[in-house]
């Protein structure tokens, strides 16, 4: 059982065929942590639209279900109580400053995320930041800005992370980025 609150549908919006998720609303104080469904309405969630989380003041920790791929530009922009994000196994992409300004940022377990656009932690301002990757080695995908994140925020990644046992596949193989 996980621990984040479903959300009711209510709350959430799905507007097209296409599966993207384009407004979230009814995170408060009482559900922080924020468990998304796989579909609704019959239909596949399968992207996180633009800045359907921007701002949010109170989410610390969103749950993707395994349908989820992308998450689209800027979409926790702002998140300044997030601290931990988990992608699902066989996500794709995070566009550009998904997790800009989510200023408690600490960890960040990407999978086998094969595509990541540039300044996608910008401006943390986390101490440092601990991403988890499943992948030996950074991806072609991974655009070369990636890492960026001002304030002088040290970006530490751990390689070849096994996230459903907890532990690191090569005890522990990690670079840091500044």
């Amino acid at each position: 059982m996980r621990s984040g609150s479903l959300l009711p549908w209510g709350w959430l919006r799905l507007p097209s065929m296409t599966g993207t998720l384009t407004k979230v609303s009814g995170i408060n104080a009482n559900n922080k942590e924020v468990e998304l469904p796989s579909e609704m309405n019959g239909r596949k969630v399968v992207k996180i639209g633009n800045e359907v989380f921007r701002d949010n003041e109170f989410i610390t920790k969103v749950i993707l279900p395994d349908t989820i791929t992308t998450i689209a530009i800027r979409a926790s922009d702002g998140c300044s109580n997030l601290t931990e994000v988990v992608l699902p196994n066989g996500f794709v992409s995070i566009g550009e400053w998904t997790f800009a300004n989510c200023t408690a940022l600490r960890s960040v377990d990407l999978g086998n995320l094969m595509e990541i656009s540039d300044l996608v932690f910008n401006f943390t301002k986390s101490e440092t930041l601990t991403i988890y990757c499943a992948e030996s080695e950074k991806p072609d995908g991974w655009d070369v800005n990636w890492s960026k994140a001002n304030g002088g925020v040290k970006v530490e990644v751990v390689w070849d992370f096994n996230s459903a046992a907890g532990m690191h596949r090569n005890n522990g193989n990690k670079n840091r980025y500044s």
